[in-house]
């Protein structure tokens, strides 16, 4: 499995109904697309994030050099405000209904430092991850490594609020020295129904 996480930034008039032409792309699914979700960012209604599922990043490749993507990517060009930002990340565990179900998204991105070995920081991850699962308004998680950059980690955790996932400020400042500076990006996120 492999999770598409993009970041769109959008015009200002942008309308949940601007979504209908790209998603016809999606009717019925291109080969290996699994599943896939929206929503807008608490912080910045005009930065959309987007996750999708597909089988691998190779059955994404595959839509990208279909011959449906150039018209695909103007659909949505139609309502972008700036260059799209893309990467894959292998995350687990799978199924992600459970996240996906919380009233906010938190998307964590971390650049470890290069000199921080992998057993290092997971196991900081998964201390910070324990501190979550016993925080109030907890739902869900799941994370893996950046397929593009495997120093880059990426976590989703379901919260009933912003406010619950402000659970999670003090032991990822703890972690701090572990992580590359400005190499911490937390997105809240309200995902659209299906």
């Amino acid at each position: 499995m492999a999770t598409e996480i993009v970041t769109l930034k959008v015009i200002d008039s942008f309308t949940p109904e601007h979504f209908a032409k790209p998603f016809s792309y999606f009717r019925p699914p291109p080969a290996g697309l699994q599943s896939y979700r929206w929503g807008r960012t608490i912080k910045d209604p005009n930065t959309i994030i987007w996750i999708l599922t597909w089988d691998s990043v190779r059955a994404h490749e595959d839509f990208i050099e279909s011959s449906v993507y150039a018209a695909f990517v103007a659909t949505i060009m139609a309502f972008s405000a700036a260059p799209v930002s893309l990467f894959h990340a292998h995350l687990h565990p799978f199924p992600h209904t459970k996240v996906y179900e919380a009233g906010i998204l938190e998307i964590a991105i971390v650049s470890k430092k290069t000199d921080v070995s992998h057993d290092v920081f997971e196991a900081a991850n998964a201390k910070i991850l324990s501190l979550a699962q016993k925080a109030s308004g907890y739902h869900s998680h799941f994370h893996g490594i950046q397929h593009e950059d495997p120093n880059i980690y990426v976590t989703l955790v379901g919260w009933d609020s912003v406010e619950a996932a402000e659970a999670l400020n003090q032991p990822r400042a703890a972690a701090a020295d572990l992580i590359v500076p400005g190499g911490l990006r937390v997105d809240h996120v309200k995902l659209q129904p299906e």
